[in-house]
């Protein structure tokens, strides 16, 4: 087996080919960086040309309102009139869907308490709303408001954690009887099978 001594020129070019292989490859990682951030760029450039077309539309729906309004004998002075924003973050149900599936929630888990989570992964499983696991902490938040309200109301029990940032846990008074029948529809087997640490359990 023959040996060979490299000569300093040689162990130089070799040297310096790794450190430019090296450089190539750092500059392609932050070039690849770079085009995440080019493409929520060019998202946020789109997302502002639609908004400054409906801006157009908007102001002129709201001239020719104007208009009809200005051709009406009683005087407006629009300027008074004001502005009525609508809400960023629309109902997620109709009125009563979530009151009924809560107490489906606890005839379902009757006698058992309920932490805000697990209604709230009830909720999700029987009405079959359609939001991201980011969203499903705003359902966890309206779904809390509710019970806070039911509680508040006398309708349900409530057993506060007693820890920080800790949830409660929640059930159906036993004196209070729901007028309406509630179905008690189980969670949805492949839901939970792919979400373990959200069945429903009782608290220690």
């Amino acid at each position: 087996m023959s040996t060979y001594r490299i000569p300093p020129s040689l162990s130089w070019l070799i040297r310096n080919r790794r450190v430019i292989t090296g450089r190539i490859k750092l500059a392609a990682d932050e070039k690849s960086k770079l085009e995440i951030h080019l493409q929520k760029a060019n998202l946020f450039i789109h997302q502002h040309e639609l908004i400054s077309q409906q801006i157009e539309v908007l102001k002129k729906d709201l001239a020719a309102i104007d208009r009809s309004i200005s051709l009406h004998e009683i005087p407006i002075d629009l300027t008074q009139l004001g502005d009525l924003r609508p809400h960023k973050n629309p109902y997620l149900f109709k009125r009563g869907v979530l009151t009924q599936s809560i107490f489906s929630a606890f005839s379902f888990r009757s006698k058992v308490w309920l932490s805000t989570t697990e209604v709230a992964v009830y909720v999700k499983s029987i009405t079959r709303i359609n939001i991201n696991d980011e969203n499903f902490i705003n359902l966890r938040d309206v779904v809390r408001n509710r019970l806070i309200g039911l509680a508040y109301q006398g309708k349900i029990d409530r057993i506060n954690s007693g820890k920080l940032h800790k949830e409660g846990f929640w059930r159906q008074k036993p004196s209070f009887r729901v007028g309406i029948t509630y179905s008690a529809i189980p969670l949805e087997d492949d839901y939970l099978a792919s979400n373990p640490e959200k069945t429903l359990t009782s608290p220690k």
